[in-house]
């Protein structure tokens, strides 16, 4: 990946959002597990996409695909599913992410052509 990506920009304000969450939709100290989530994946996320924005490769592209998909997946597995708008909110810009990712390592034209080429996508 050479250029910047829109896709990173728009990540990078949802890790903000995801990290601000639990204090914007109040569900700090009702649910730690979820909240310490969003402050943890919202952190992981903020730092990919800055990294991605300043010197872009595939690796963190996929990186920000997998936080994403870990998003998703949390609320059951980290027991917070019951709340509807925090795990909506987490499951929701999750998707989001993960989607931005993959759609960014797609449209990499570098990437693109290893693949074709059978070689690494570094």
């Amino acid at each position: 990946m050479k250029s910047k990506r829109w896709q990173d920009s728009v990540n990078l304000v949802l890790a903000v959002w995801l990290f601000l969450s639990p204090w914007l939709l109040g569900y700090g100290s009702e649910l730690p597990k979820a909240a310490r989530n969003a402050w943890l994946l919202g952190a992981a996320v903020t730092i990919v996409a800055v990294a991605t924005m300043y010197a872009p490769r595939v690796w963190e592209e996929i990186v920000n695909f997998v936080l994403g998909a870990w998003g998703v997946v949390s609320p059951w597995i980290l027991g917070f599913s019951d709340s509807r708008v925090t795990m909506l909110n987490m499951v929701v810009a999750s998707i989001i992410i993960a989607a931005l990712a993959l759609w960014a390592v797609m449209r990499d034209h570098d990437f693109g052509h290893r693949l074709h080429r059978g070689g690494s996508a570094s």
